[in-house]
């Protein structure tokens, strides 16, 4: 891998520092690399790279007090012959004249990397960042090529880390979620279930018998009353009651009626005569039938 030198200034690059101090914007334009030996010239005396090969846009600037790091994507797309990238500048606006000057260069002499021509078996592609230390400077900006602006792996490793933690809340809750329904799911089921069963229970034929001694005359109306105990009848309810086949002649002698009175509680039968002996049945209520 390219061992670069330390960035140094060129003689314009000094002359802009010097402006950004005193309030000028020191605005980057981008980079330039090629394969020029530097030799024995002094880099502040350089204007342009000893042979410059590639252009390349800013595609990142961040300012972190005097450091500031400038990214460009290094590809081979456009390269029809390789070559050893061993010189690399950053170039820059001179706020005066609007030309652009060499801002800085490096240097990485023997330890150059061969950077490949392209092809479909051979293709090139890096995100490079590159930190420089400009003292005293407030306005600093650079022409960013919005098109091919990438994430660094910092970048990508904080939205991973978002990312992650956005799944697991939303996981979280999604598992909340569920449980919070199949909870409900199950406490309806059982409601339902329960309503289900006491319906039935509600709706099924309920038997009754009569001894003969629980007849009592209603000196009022003249008539023998018997009593079905139930405690969940109402009022409101309808009973419809019928006597089994074996003592069905005994509640027709006594003269049974046909009807009955619901209260709170029981169900009144009414008889002629006290029957002659034990009648028996079944009963079903309509619930809330005496209101309909």
């Amino acid at each position: 891998m390219a061992k670069f030198s330390t960035f140094k200034l060129t003689d314009k690059g000094l002359d802009l520092e010097y402006k950004a101090q005193a309030g000028k914007t020191l605005k980057f334009t981008r980079f330039g690399l090629g394969d020029g030996d530097l030799g024995t010239t002094p880099i502040k005396e350089l204007t342009a790279l000893k042979n410059e090969i590639l252009s390349r846009n800013i595609t990142k600037s961040e300012k972190n007090n005097s450091k500031v790091t400038l990214g460009f994507v290094l590809d081979n797309k456009d390269i029809t012959e390789g070559f050893y990238w061993r010189e690399i500048g950053i170039f820059a606006e001179e706020p005066d004249t609007k030309e652009e000057i060499l801002f800085m260069y490096a240097n990485a002499g023997e330890t150059a990397d061969y950077i490949p021509a392209f092809s479909s078996n051979n293709m090139l592609e890096k995100y490079i960042d590159v930190d420089i230390y400009i003292s005293d400077v407030e306005n600093i900006t650079a022409t960013i090529d919005s098109s091919l602006t990438f994430a660094s792996y910092k970048d990508l490793e904080k939205l991973n880390t978002t990312l992650n933690e956005a799944l697991t809340e939303v996981s979280t809750k999604l598992n909340d979620t569920i449980t919070e329904v199949n909870e409900s799911l199950t406490n309806t089921t059982t409601q339902v279930e329960n309503e289900i069963t006491s319906l039935e229970q509600n709706l099924a034929p309920k038997p009754f018998s009569i001894e003969t001694t629980a007849w009592v005359q209603n000196e009022a109306t003249q008539l023998y009353e018997a009593i079905i105990e139930d405690n969940s009848i109402t009022e409101n309810d309808l009973a419809d009651v019928v006597f089994d086949s074996t003592t069905y002649s005994i509640a027709e002698e006594a003269g049974i009626k046909g009807y009955a009175v619901e209260e709170s509680g029981r169900i009144r039968l009414f008889a002629e005569s006290v029957p002659s002996g034990l009648v028996s049945g079944k009963y079903v209520v309509n619930r809330g039938a005496a209101n309909g």
